[in-house]
């Protein structure tokens, strides 16, 4: 299927390139109207490609120097490199080779950033405060006074803490971005709660904390009820054991990490990626996207040097 489309298009470009084809006069004059619109009903990059023409002819082609120095450029040429640069069917005979050339200069780089990340997120666990003191939503009730609260039940793992801190919240479910704002910046959202235990802590023990930014979501209700709408999220802050608090801003993390962690779509991770391979590797990698375009521009520039040139009064104008 595949092979027939390539040829259809090649079959396409080559009616266009005929003779009698517009696509052969020279881009020092206009296409007529009809002929234009038929061209562009059947390839619509064309019009990109007529509009710059256009803009160059208008802006650059004002006297008759100018206008013998382009006259051998005709559109036919000039969409050829436009569609070298925007269809990844022109592209594809050279994806193989632009990739297998990306791969000997910078494929190595991949794997090993994956282990280097995957080292800062052994390197995170191992420091967690999580490893010393488990807290879980226990249950949610409203008191003689008419509050409701929360409690929390706490789980020690390695030594008796004497102070603790936290962050909490409920989000309704389905709400991903503020859930992902959250875990960012816990602060930043109108209904965290930050609760700080000041008692000693040496075993297993629930604790109930007055919650009132969240009345309205808790007050009166089962926890049931409530976890059936809202996602509970929590967040250590701090433990203190003999007098030295640690933090949980204590772990550094290198930021080019935790931002590539934090990525949410492939072309981010890609670019974060790149940081964190030029911060702990080389500072001379290049991203295949852009090692891609730099090799489409010199294959532009073999098929067509004098186009190049010609494309390149447009880039001159808008500068």
């Amino acid at each position: 299927m595949r092979k027939i489309v390539k040829l259809l298009v090649l079959g396409f470009i080559f009616g266009l390139s005929s003779c009698n084809s517009p696509l052969k006069k020279s881009v020092i004059e206009p296409i007529e109207i009809e002929d234009l619109k038929k061209i562009i009903e059947k390839d619509t990059l064309f019009e990109f490609t007529y509009r710059v023409i256009q803009k160059i002819r208008d802006l650059k082609l004002t006297d008759d120097v100018e206008k013998a120095k382009w006259s051998d450029i005709t559109y036919s040429r000039v969409h050829k490199i436009a569609q070298l640069y925007s269809d990844t069917l022109v592209q594809s005979k050279y994806d193989k080779k632009i990739k297998s050339d990306w791969n000997a200069k910078y494929g190595m780089y991949i794997p090993k950033s994956d282990s280097i990340s995957d080292y800062w997120e052994k390197y995170k666990k191992e420091r967690s405060l999580n490893n010393f003191v488990g807290i879980e939503l226990f249950d949610i009730q409203t008191n003689s006074n008419g509050y409701a609260e929360v409690g929390f039940k706490f789980n020690i793992f390695k030594v008796p803490l004497d102070k603790l801190s936290f962050d909490y919240v409920f989000i309704e479910k389905g709400n991903t971005e503020e859930i992902s704002d959250w875990e960012s910046y816990p602060i930043l959202n109108d209904r965290n709660t930050t609760v700080y235990i000041s008692e000693k802590i040496t075993n297993s023990k629930i604790i109930w904390k007055t919650d009132y930014r969240n009345q309205d979501i808790i007050k009166n209700k089962l926890l049931e009820d409530v976890l059936d709408k809202y996602v509970f999220k929590l967040k250590l802050k701090s433990i203190s054991h003999n007098g030295i608090t640690v933090y949980e801003s204590d772990i550094n993390i290198p930021t080019s990490i935790e931002r590539m962690w934090e990525s949410k779509n492939k072309l981010l991770y890609e670019y974060y990626r790149e940081d964190v391979i030029k911060e702990f590797l080389t500072n001379d990698f290049v991203r295949y996207k852009e090692f891609k375009g730099t090799k489409i521009d010199s294959i532009a520039k073999i098929i067509d040097p004098k186009v190049i040139e010609f494309i390149k009064l447009n880039v001159e104008e808008i500068e």
